[in-house]
């Protein structure tokens, strides 16, 4: 049996990643869900490299 995270919970866990990941840097994790659909959109303007937060978030 498969079990499923939403994407509401899946953000907070993005969250709390980053948090750990690169303290004091502030990131907004922004998401919203459709018929069939979801995305998350994670931004910041200083501190890691795209790369760097990618390998944070690709998990």
């Amino acid at each position: 049996m498969t079990d499923y995270i939403s994407t509401k919970d899946t953000a907070k866990l993005v969250r709390v990643a980053l948090k750990n990941a690169f303290p004091g840097v502030k990131f907004s994790v922004r998401m919203s869900t459709g018929t069939a659909s979801a995305w998350m959109n994670v931004s910041w303007s200083d501190g890691p490299t795209d790369r760097e937060v990618s390998a944070v978030t690709s998990q």
